[in-house]
């Protein structure tokens, strides 16, 4: 299945996903989740945008590509800010989005959503990337592999 590798941006990835669980919820016959879990939801949302934006805007600041389609352009290997704890902030951050989203419709087996983002990225994504990043920054790429964790 290599031939999917670099093909679908997360983005499209996480807007089938946003769709496909707000379908299973209607047709579910589910709607928005009651009390708590309607704001935990929002708030689980907003902080992933947060942070996934974050993530973006630190790739822009360093002059680097922020493309997941044209890593093989990066120009610098960003190890500041968001990058020192994860090496994926914006993949991170929408799968929190993601987990936002079940909790707003209060479906837990929505959670399957977040959970299939984080295993398409991981094997479509991700490890192309990381590929593509030790061929480019070698050694300093293999060291910050050590420091920081995938994920978190």
């Amino acid at each position: 299945m290599g031939w999917l590798e670099l093909k679908v941006p997360p983005p499209i990835v996480l807007f089938i996903l946003v769709c496909l669980m707000w379908l299973d919820n209607r047709l579910m016959g589910g709607g928005l989740a009651a009390g708590v879990w309607l704001y935990i939801g929002l708030a689980l949302m907003v902080a992933g945008f947060a942070l996934a934006f974050r993530g973006l805007r630190t790739l822009i600041g360093n002059r680097t590509t922020p493309s997941p389609r044209k890593i093989d352009r990066a120009k610098k290997l960003v190890t500041s800010g968001l990058y020192s704890f994860t090496r994926n902030p914006m993949y991170l951050g929408m799968v929190i989005f993601l987990v936002g989203v079940a909790a707003l419709f209060g479906n837990f087996w929505l959670l399957i959503g977040p959970l299939a983002f984080a295993v398409y990225v991981t094997q479509f994504q991700i490890l192309p990337e990381e590929r593509m990043m030790q061929t480019k920054f070698g050694g300093v790429y293999a060291d910050y592999r050590q420091r920081v964790r995938r994920w978190i």
